[in-house]
This record gives C-alpha cells, structure tokens and sequence, in this order.
C-alpha cells in the first residue's frame, strides 16, 4: 500500500485566498501530506503573509498565469511522487480523505484521475464530477439549471455512471496517477495541464488522457470541504 508522507505530491494555486490557505495547508498536513507547493498567482507577496510560517515550496512567477500555468508551474516546482494532488486554496479536507483516495488508487489500477465529494460548509454537494456533454445536453442544463437546479438534463450532466466512472473531475480538489501519464507519453504529447481547459471546466487532463487511456473516478468515499462559495459556474 502506498504512503501519504512518501507517495503524495500536493500543488495549490493562491489567488487572495487569506486565511483559507492556512486553513487548506493544515488539513494537507493533517493528513499526511508533506511535500505541498503552493503557486502565487496573485500580487508579489500577496501570498507568503497568509501561510503562517507552513512548510510549503513558494513559486512566485510576478505574475497572474491563470489556474492552468500556474498548476503546471507547481508541478514542475514539486518533487516527483506517484500521486498528484491539485487543491483550490479554499478547501480544507477531511480527516481520512487523502489515505482513502490513496488507497482507492493502488486498487484501481485502471483509473487514472479520481476527485473526492466536495461539500459545502452549509452541508449541501458541490457538483464536482461531470460527463461530457452533448450539443442539446450543454444547452438545455446552461437554460435551466440558474432557475430550476434539480432539472433532468443539469442531473444528467452531474451524474456519474454506475460504476462511478465520468469523463471529468473538478479542478477544486482532484487527483492524478503520474505513473500513468508517464506511461501515457510515448503516445500522446498531452501530459501537462491545458491551461484552457483548466480554466474553463477544470479538468485535470487533456480528453484524449482521461477518456481514452485511462478512467476518471468520483469517489463518494472521501470528503473535502469548501471554505467559501466556488465562483465558476459550469
């Protein structure tokens, strides 16, 4: 079985987020996790006063470079581990949640992206898992969910398939098998973070990686928990 403290590399990209980096640190640390970069992406020095003195690895690029080149920038700051966490800096995970997805990976040789249940602090499911969407699906769920939430086709497009299986994870806590995209290399160039789709839906991996090579899980088994509202809307 794999080790936290050994097997886990953690990447946070800071914008402003104050105290809650503190907060989401700690609950890394709590649970394991010990090599943690974190990514300035706001104003110089706008991120070291928020840390309390945490032992992270500080990447200051003097520069906003929006979430998916600042992701990529953490990784390439991060000593090579198998497990790949990437965090919004506003969630704090829950005790156990870490060494649950660890273990869920090391028996599921064949996913090779899985996201935890994310929560709320008033107790509601953020929808963190999604499948990809057709033309009738995307517009139907982006025309109905503002007014009517609960609707078929926002329900649909929020699911995941039986086996737990979906075609994308959010971007606000997700994990990656590097092994796995070390192997999926010598086939396809698409091994970093695309700094488009980060942005626009949060996906972990380029489709071809996370739909064709290997699987992505949404695993109701292990929790973290938002600090404030996310502000994307998809």
């Amino acid at each position: 079985m794999s080790d936290v403290a050994t097997d886990v590399a953690a990447v946070i990209v800071d914008f402003h987020a104050g105290p809650a980096l503190d907060d989401c640190v700690d609950s890394l640390h709590a649970n394991g996790v010990t090599d943690i970069v974190v990514v300035e992406n706001g104003e110089e020095g706008s991120t070291l006063p928020s840390l309390s003195g945490q032992h992270v690895v500080l990447v200051v690029p003097k520069l906003n470079l929006g979430y998916g080149r600042g992701v990529n920038r953490g990784v390439a700051a991060a000593p090579g581990r198998r497990y790949l966490l990437v965090s919004n800096p506003d969630v704090v995970v829950h005790e156990g949640a870490v060494a649950a997805l660890v273990a869920f990976l090391d028996a599921h040789p064949n996913v090779a992206v899985v996201g935890p249940q994310i929560v709320r602090p008033d107790g509601s499911v953020y929808p963190s898992q999604r499948v990809f969407p057709n033309f009738w699906l995307a517009g139907l769920h982006a025309l109905l969910a503002p007014l009517w939430p609960g609707n078929p086709f926002t329900l649909r497009y929020r699911s995941p398939r039986r086996d737990g299986s979906v075609d994308w994870v959010s971007g606000a806590f997700s994990w990656r098998d590097e092994t796995a995209s070390k192997r999926s290399a010598a086939s396809t160039s698409a091994t970093s973070c695309s700094p488009r789709t980060w942005r626009c839906a949060g996906r972990c991996e380029p489709t071809d990686t996370t739909s064709r090579r290997r699987p992505t899980h949404w695993s109701p088994i292990s929790k973290a928990y938002r600090a404030r509202e996310p502000h994307e809307r998809c």
